[in-house]
């Protein structure tokens, strides 16, 4: 049997539905996503383009807050291993993992 997460019949119900969804991470890391792929370009799509530096000067500019949020979402989930042991590390600089993802979004 299929249940919707968000199921809804009225115009109230998919308002008290939209209120519900705005509060489930996962649903807002998706519209974040789906900012920063409109403007600068879906990281799957083999076609895309280097823009001129102006693009990212300029128009860019508008998603460095849904950026910001995916560096973010990813650090909160982050552990550290060691490469060869599996074993976790605990004394890592936050902003180390910070950096690291900010290099793999590049």
């Amino acid at each position: 049997k299929l249940e919707l997460v968000f199921p809804y019949l009225t115009e109230d119900d998919r308002r008290t539905g939209a209120d519900r969804a705005n509060q489930v991470p996962e649903v807002i890391l998706s519209h974040h996503l789906a900012s920063a792929a409109q403007v600068l370009g879906a990281p799957w799509d083999h076609g895309a383009k280097v823009k001129a530096s102006s693009f990212y000067v300029k128009e860019a500019r508008e998603v460095l807050p849904s950026l910001r949020f995916i560096s973010d979402w990813l650090a909160k989930g982050a552990d550290v291993t060691d490469a060869k042991t599996g074993e976790p590390l605990l004394d890592v600089e936050p902003n180390f993992i910070q950096l690291k993802i900010l290099e793999l979004l590049a």
